[in-house]
C-alpha cells in the first residue's frame, strides 16, 4: 500500500502502531493526499495505471480518497475525490455548499479555503480556530512517518486520532513528510 499523507481509520487505537495490516485492520475509511509536483501526475492522478494511487486504494477497499492541492497549481478546483460506489471508485462531487460530505466519516465534510483543507463537523460546524479546523498542507516524499498536529506541535499519535473520538470539526493529527536532504548530508531539511 502507497504511504498516503493522511488517512482516517474507523478503528485503529494504539497509539504505538506506525503501520496498517490490511489483512487484519482492514483498509482506511478515508486517505488524502496532498498534491506535490513530484507524485500529483504519475501517482495521485493517475488513473490508468493500476500502480497509481486511486487504483491501488480502490483495489484495497479505502472508502473514500481525496487528493487535495493547496495552490491550485495541478488541481484548479483544488479537490479531486473519488468514493466507493459499489465496487468501484466514482467521481465525489462537492454539495450544494462546496463541501465534500464523507458518508464514511458520517459526515464530516472537507472543503477547501486559500491553501488549507477546512473540515467541518457533521452538523456544517468549523472551529475558528486554524489548529482544530483546517489541515495545513504537506509535500515532499520520502524519509520516516512522522506524526504532527495541523498546529506543527510534534508528537506521536494518540487514540484521539481514530474516526470514533473526531471531536468538533478536527482531524487533529497529520503525517508530515520532509523534503529530501542532499545527497551525502545525512540529515533531511
Amino acid at each position: 500500500m502507497p504511504l498516503p499523507d493522511i488517512l482516517v481509520h474507523p478503528t485503529l487505537t494504539n497509539a504505538s502502531r506506525t503501520s496498517l495490516v490490511l489483512a487484519t485492520d482492514g483498509p482506511p475509511a478515508l486517505v488524502i493526499e496532498v498534491a506535490s509536483p513530484s507524485t500529483v501526475y504519475s501517482s495521485d492522478l493517475n488513473l490508468t495505471d493500476e500502480r497509481g494511487k486511486p487504483g491501488v486504494y480502490e483495489a484495497i477497499g479505502v472508502a473514500e480518497y481525496i487528493v487535495f492541492d493547496p495552490t491550485a497549481e495541478f488541481v484548479p478546483e483544488q479537490l479531486w475525490a473519488r468514493r466507493r460506489v459499489a465496487d468501484t471508485f466514482e467521481p465525489w462531487e462537492p454539495d450544494e455548499r462546496g463541501r465534500w460530505v464523507s458518508a464514511a466519516l458520517d459526515g464530516v465534510a472537507f472543503a477547501p479555503q486559500g491553501p488549507l483543507l477546512r473540515v467541518y463537523d457533521r452538523e456544517g460546524a468549523s472551529s475558528r480556530s486554524p489548529r482544530r479546523s483546517a489541515i495545513s498542507s504537506v509535500s515532499g516524499s520520502g524519509g520516516s512517518p512522522h506524526w504532527r498536529r495541523s498546529c506543527g506541535a510534534c508528537a506521536a499519535p494518540t487514540p484521539s486520532s481514530s474516526l470514533s473520538s473526531v471531536r468538533s470539526s478536527a482531524l487533529p493529527w497529520q503525517k508530515a513528510r520532509s523534503h529530501p536532504a542532499p545527497p551525502g548530508s545525512g540529515r533531511h531539511r
